[in-house]
């Protein structure tokens, strides 16, 4: 059996049965030895373990429902609220491995580049899977480091799966651009499908439109994705000369979207998605405004197309590339439109992979996934920062929405280490621990399962998911097939 995803599957069984509970991988196989713990804590809790085939058999006078935490080494700690006590198969994730994979190579076969007022460059990403998908969250496959590119003795902190082919322009001297190697972290061994995504951008025009005070968020219309290609990577060590081609097909299918209306302080991107082989790669990004139609672009040949678009208040829509001009120094200010560019495309990422860290004002994001990609979307409410106390999370849930079920509240606990690496402070995420409520919910009670140190950084975002009633539907271990509305919001503490 195929799994996507951490939840339960309830089989029908005779009253005469004892109630077994059966705990597995992402790929069905069970796991032995995880601890099962039954309850809040281990001192009121009932705690067992998992037998050669991944399971416990649960005792008759137990509560009809209770909160089930797995752990298990190599493992996501992973609590699974009010669960109904019958024969269930619960599902849980590999860990974040502390020991980061590093995968480099070049992007390759570019053509001949000539001098045309253009800058080309290419995105390295995985394809993200279904779950992570619902989660919009490239994050959790990899971490992408920053590179540092001289240009004209000053230095530009570039994203470390962004690569730059050789190519000379003009920015007011002579200049050449080249960074032909990217870099990417990965926190798992696995098998990954990547992709180079080949784009432009006019570099007088986004020097004008920066000078003149535009945010990134307000040029990143002037970026045309042209092409792309991939290769299949097994990631087990660190591994290089993993190139990838960027010429194996062009983006020439063309899609209009249509902005929806609304409030002057939010902002909306749109970005689609290619299917192919229930791998799903995002092959543009355009800002739609209400009313304004875009043109998005994918490849022809895929198994299936759809979209995702976005919205977030204006107020941290401007934060992406935020370099403050007037803390420059003098001699930045020559650079100072690609600083913000390349810091933007950094950051850009960085924020839908769940990057929200200011701790006070509105932030969060809602997103709206649609097959019919000429259909404009519909967003759930985004939801304030949560609260947290030492056992409660609390949260306000969002307003409903006609015609989408609600389908679970799910609430990540992250650590984040931060490393100053002289130029650029580099963050990284690890999970520590899912915790899963079927339904909406305004309060999350936490078992005591995990202890956290007073002098390090941690995260806590909350989601709140939905799936269009006339949609796709999942179940059991499937459950999060078929999501189409996420908002969500978090805090650091």
């Amino acid at each position: 059996m195929r799994y996507f995803f951490s939840f339960l599957f309830v089989f029908a069984v005779g009253k005469a049965q004892a109630a077994q509970l059966q705990v597995v991988n992402e790929s069905g196989q069970p796991i032995a030895g995880a601890s099962v713990l039954v309850g809040v804590s281990q001192e009121k809790g009932l705690q067992l373990k998992t037998d050669l085939n991944g399971t416990v058999i649960l005792p008759d006078d137990l509560k009809s429902t209770q909160p089930i935490t797995i752990s298990a080494a190599s493992y996501l700690t992973t609590t699974f609220q009010d669960i109904s006590l019958e024969n269930i198969i619960l599902q849980i994730e590999r860990e974040d491995s502390r020991n980061i994979i590093e995968v480099r190579g070049r992007t390759t076969n570019f053509g001949d580049l000539k001098k045309d007022g253009k800058v080309d460059f290419a995105l390295v990403y995985p394809g993200l899977r279904e779950r992570q998908l619902a989660q919009f969250d490239i994050e959790s496959v990899i971490n992408a480091d920053s590179d540092i590119l001289e240009i004209l003795t000053e230095k530009l902190i570039i994203p470390s799966n962004l690569t730059l082919p050789e190519q000379r322009e003009s920015y007011v001297l002579p200049i050449t651009l080249s960074k032909p190697v990217y870099r990417i972290s990965f926190k798992q061994p696995s098998n990954y499908r990547m992709m180079a995504l080949h784009g432009q951008f006019p570099l007088k025009q986004i020097i004008s439109d920066v000078r003149g005070g535009k945010s990134f968020y307000e040029v990143i219309n002037h970026f045309r994705f042209l092409s792309g290609g991939q290769r299949d990577i097994t990631v087990n060590n660190a591994i290089s000369d993993q190139d990838i081609p960027v010429n194996q097909f062009n983006l020439d299918k063309k899609i209009i979207v249509q902005g929806p209306e609304l409030g002057p302080d939010m902002v909306m991107f749109s970005f689609p998605l290619a299917n192919q082989a229930d791998m799903f790669f995002a092959t543009d990004v355009k800002r739609i405004t209400p009313g304004q139609s875009v043109s998005l672009v994918l490849p022809t040949a895929t198994d299936g197309s759809e979209l995702v678009s976005v919205i977030m208040p204006k107020s941290e829509a401007e934060k992406i590339g935020g370099i403050r001009q007037d803390l420059m120094q003098s001699g930045d200010q020559f650079l100072y439109p690609l600083k913000v560019i390349f810091a933007g495309i950094s950051q850009f990422f960085k924020f839908f992979g769940g990057d929200l860290r200011e701790n006070s004002g509105s932030g969060g994001l809602s997103l709206a996934r649609h097959d019919d990609i000429y259909s404009n979307p519909v967003f759930l409410d985004i939801i304030p920062r949560p609260k947290v106390y030492t056992d409660i999370l609390q949260m306000i849930m969002p307003r409903e929405l006609l015609n989408v079920d609600p389908v679970t509240t799910f609430a990540i606990l992250y650590e984040i280490i931060r490393v100053d690496k002289g130029d650029f402070i580099l963050e990284r995420s690890f999970k520590l621990w899912e915790v899963i409520q079927m339904g909406w919910t305004d309060e999350i009670s936490l078992p005591s399962v995990i202890d956290l140190d007073p002098k390090k950084h941690y995260r806590w975002e909350v989601l709140f998911m939905g799936r269009s009633s006339n949609g796709k539907k999942g179940s059991g271990a499937y459950f999060l097939d078929g999501i189409t509305h996420v908002t969500r919001n978090s805090l650091d503490f």
